[in-house]
């Protein structure tokens, strides 16, 4: 009886040490949909899907949509409110989606990311996005990509002024698949950035596609069929920098519910409202 109990009481205490561990190394995102794998540090929690929903919806326009997709958002668990600074999203371009029936060869994987830094910037938000939401974005300014052909990844930064936050700095790394190219944007202010920087790049370079979905090296000019070069670094740009206006817009959209709330509470019979 007493070895009995002493099993039971050895075996809670291995599941305690287990689950320890597991909460101390965090998470993982499998995406069933695009066939990639993202870690997760301690700390960083999933967006529920329906909040990223909505969001995306309010963001993007039915348009851009159709091109791009929001896979997955993440963000602090101690976060005081969905899509609080600092936050991470996921942004895919599915080469079919843009008339490009295959992956780019390696020697265009340069050109497309050069192309991505020549995009104009107004015009790439006001295109993506829903109406109003291109007066937010003041002053962004892209950094100079680098290429990791060997990887089929790139690194970029990228900074905003953005109406009522102030100036938000990202982390953006790239990888180009064998379907599609996976954007992994960290959106931080930037008082904040230095602090968070290393674990957006912690997260993003977790990446890993499954087997059979990985960007072939192997494809080169030789090979090459064709590619909607313009299709993709407009997507790509329009989805960054539309991406960190997330947080703001669904503050902004809280408030004014509050107060067209209130405005209704205050408006009784007799208010000739």
């Amino acid at each position: 009886m007493q070895a009995s109990r002493l099993l039971v009481v050895l075996a809670v205490a291995v599941c305690l040490v287990v689950a320890a561990r597991t909460e101390a190394a965090g998470e993982k995102y499998n995406s069933s949909a695009f066939h990639y794998r993202l870690d997760l540090p301690d700390g960083w929690v999933l967006v529920d899907e329906q909040v990223t929903r909505n969001a995306v919806e309010q963001m993007f326009n039915a348009q851009t949509l159709k091109v791009l997709a929001v896979d997955a958002c993440f963000q602090r668990k101690d976060a005081p409110r969905d899509f609080a600074y600092p936050y991470l999203m996921v942004q895919v371009l599915p080469y079919d989606r843009i008339g490009s029936g295959a992956q780019p060869s390696v020697d265009e994987l340069e050109k497309i990311v050069r192309l991505m830094t020549g995009v104009d910037v107004k015009k790439s938000v006001d295109r993506a996005a829903n109406k109003g939401i291109g007066d937010i974005i003041n002053n962004a300014e892209m950094g100079v990509p680098v290429v990791d052909k060997a990887s089929a990844r790139y690194t970029m930064t990228m900074k905003m002024d953005i109406v009522m936050v102030g100036e938000v700095h990202s982390l953006c790394v790239g990888y180009f698949g064998k379907n599609a190219l996976v954007q992994v944007y960290g959106y931080s202010l930037k008082d904040e950035y230095d602090k968070w920087a290393p674990e957006f790049e912690q997260i993003a370079r977790s990446l890993v596609f499954e087997p059979g979905f990985a960007f072939d090296t192997a494809v080169h000019k030789s090979s090459y069929t064709g590619f909607n070069f313009s299709g993709i670094t407009g997507g790509a740009m329009m989805g960054a920098l539309v991406g960190g206006l997330v947080g703001l817009v669904l503050t902004v959209a809280k408030v004014m519910k509050k107060k067209k709330a209130r405005v209704g509470t205050d408006s009784g019979p007799g208010d000739g409202v």
